[in-house]
């Protein structure tokens, strides 16, 4: 958020920051399961309710994300501690 407040202040430049408008996914799909994935006894989460909410809610993310960078003058991937690497998929 320094990056972006710093290109705001020297360049006049506008910074869309995709965990700042819709948060972490992972909050979002733990409150969605909670409520509709839940096993008859609901002790656990049914595994295809769980597969079906969580493709859905990372489809949605991706087309929007898509439209944003699809708007954006050019785009900026900042490597971070915080950035997800390709062992952290496996």
């Amino acid at each position: 958020m320094a990056f972006a407040a710093m290109l705001k202040e020297q360049f006049g430049l506008t910074a869309f920051i995709d965990s700042c408008v819709w948060g972490y996914a992972n909050d979002l799909l733990k409150k969605i399961d909670d409520v509709y994935c839940r096993n008859k006894k609901g002790d656990m989460y049914d595994y295809d309710q769980r597969n079906f909410s969580t493709s859905h809610v990372h489809m949605m993310l991706s087309a929007a994300f898509t439209k944003m960078m699809d708007k954006a003058e050019c785009l900026i991937f900042v490597n971070t501690p915080n950035s997800i690497t390709t062992s952290d998929v496996v």
